[in-house]
């Protein structure tokens, strides 16, 4: 599919998941004044650099802001898209702010898009990106809501949803603010990022080496657990990037972490 052209307005609950623009934008192109971005998922979205204007495309989003209302992107997830995540030019009189979002390699640098905080750049964990398929790109089966000890969960803020989003539901029509006890609450909320909240419990793991029960001991058993879910391509044994790719920098990525013991 292609991407999204908004000349303003609010984007919230949504999924963008692997669309192309032959220019800028791959995901969204969001160009005007008031525009916000909340709790959505950009995955495997892909902009061209037609348009030197906007040298490096951002695959999941271009942010174009004029004019003097804000321009803010929160509690989203913006990861493997290409050539690069976002992108910003800001003609207004405030910033494009972007916080409590999962953007892989961060922001990029420049004062156009200002870092609001708490953002993060740790794999997101999705329970099935590519789908039963192991088809990216046939998206009906694609299952990008949050996994098991995804650092997205309770990561969001609330009181900013909340103001531009009072139905209190993500993109299942299920509650908003579930708070997982097995997550450490964010410093604004307990509201996950992306379009879908996560409805689980989380185990106590230690660390992403420790597989095995009882959690909180790495011992022989979390290592043959890994063996075995590198051996299956479980979501457990993906760690390093490429990511959805399973090979040697993965096991080297455990052994590090496995190295490293509990905190």
């Amino acid at each position: 599919p292609s991407s999204t052209l908004l000349p303003v307005g609010t984007l919230t609950c949504c999924v963008f998941d692997h669309n192309c623009s032959p220019g800028a934008g791959g995901g969204a192109f969001l160009q005007g004044s008031g525009a916000t971005v909340a709790n959505c998922t950009f995955v495997g979205n892909d902009a061209d650099t037609f348009g030197l204007r906007f040298v490096g495309g951002g695959g999941a989003i271009l942010a174009i802001h004029e004019g003097n209302l804000g321009f803010e992107i929160f509690n989203s997830i913006l990861w493997d898209n290409a050539p690069n995540q976002i992108v910003g030019e800001n003609f207004g009189a405030d910033p494009i702010v972007v916080s409590n979002s999962c953007i892989q390699d961060g922001l990029p640098e420049g004062a156009i898009l200002v870092d609001g905080g708490f953002n993060i750049e740790s794999f997101p964990r999705f329970v099935d990106a590519k789908g039963p398929d192991n088809d990216p790109f046939a998206t009906d089966d694609n299952n990008l809501r949050l996994a098991n000890n995804s650092p997205c969960i309770d990561a969001g803020d609330s009181a900013a949803l909340l103001a531009v989003d009072a139905s209190g539901l993500d993109l299942d029509v299920l509650p908003r603010e579930l708070d997982d006890p097995g997550t450490v609450n964010g410093e604004r909320g307990f509201v996950d990022m992306g379009a879908y909240e996560f409805t689980g419990v989380s185990d106590d793991r230690c660390s992403a080496a420790d597989l095995s029960v009882p959690f909180g001991v790495l011992n022989f058993d979390d290592v043959i657990a890994y063996l075995q879910a590198f051996g299956a391509e479980e979501l457990d044994a993906d760690l390093a990037p490429a990511y959805c790719v399973f090979d040697f920098d993965d096991v080297l990525e455990y052994l590090k972490l496995f190295g490293a013991g509990c905190p």
